[in-house]
């Protein structure tokens, strides 16, 4: 974790709904379409978008959010006096007058240097419930975003494209090799991360339910029974709180959430729907 933050802005750190969006330098009109038509949707749920202030899919969101009214968040791989590259001056501006901000984990005074920026990607994976990605090539430092995303046990996900395009290829791997979850449209995004109640079509309420029911296994009554006085648990906490191993309460949770009882969120945590 870095030593020490330096902030500037007026953007809440702690939004309830903080998403990254990361991606190629190099980005195409479809990139930055995209990454618009994301931001877009972001409205109806107030999120506080993150990225990296970077040339590309970076400054699109960041644009698309001030556009939006939405307040961003950009990640510098400098101190906070310095604005790298120096063009996007004027959306840095833009964004601290949005309610936005900036933020670092090097002092006043530091120059841009190349390892500084993929050591900062670990600040935007860290700080949002999410990080999309959406372009970038078979090696583009995104795909560090990512595996740091999801090494941090955040949700991942990035935007398929055309096979025959090089700034897809890395977005295309995530979703082959299972380590980011196919953006195509904003429920997506929504059903993942359980915003709002997207997933409220379950036919059964686990709050309103009787836990002492005969449909519910001894093994499922006590899951049920931690997660309504604790609230939403890490998996962790939860097989100590109940004492089953991870293999048999990862089989459990599968069961409920099938159910319509129990809601994955973000982190590895559990609670009732």
């Amino acid at each position: 974790a870095p030593t020490l933050l330096y902030y500037k802005g007026s953007a809440d750190l702690n939004a309830s709904k903080v998403l990254s969006i990361v991606g190629t330098r190099d980005s195409t009109e479809y990139g930055r379409t995209v990454t618009e038509q994301i931001v877009q949707s972001l409205v109806k749920h107030q999120v506080l978008v993150v990225s990296g202030l970077a040339y590309g899919i970076d400054i699109a969101a960041h644009r698309a959010a001030v556009k939006s009214g939405l307040p961003t968040i950009g990640v510098m791989g400098t101190g906070i006096d310095i604005i790298y590259p120096s063009v996007h001056q004027f959306d840095a501006q833009k964004m601290l007058n949005h309610g936005g901000g900036l933020l670092t984990e090097f002092p006043f005074g530091t120059a841009p240097d190349a390892p500084r920026f993929p050591a900062r990607n670990r600040i935007i994976a860290g700080i949002a419930d999410c990080t999309i990605v959406v372009e970038s090539t078979s090696k583009g430092g995104s795909l560090i975003s990512a595996d740091i995303a999801h090494s941090y046990d955040r949700e991942v996900m990035a935007v398929p494209g055309p096979i025959t395009v090089a700034t897809s290829a890395g977005c295309n791997y995530l979703i082959k090799s299972l380590k980011a979850v196919p953006y195509t449209q904003p429920k997506d995004l929504e059903e993942l991360l359980n915003w709002d109640n997207a997933l409220a079509s379950a036919q059964v309420k686990a709050t309103a339910c009787d836990f002492n029911s005969p449909e519910f296994t001894e093994e499922e009554r006590r899951v049920l029974r931690t997660l309504k006085e604790a609230g939403a648990t890490h998996i962790d906490v939860l097989s100590r709180h109940t004492g089953f191993p991870m293999n048999q309460l990862s089989a459990v949770l599968l069961t409920l959430e099938f159910g319509g009882m129990v809601k994955a969120q973000p982190g590895k945590k559990y609670s009732l729907v």
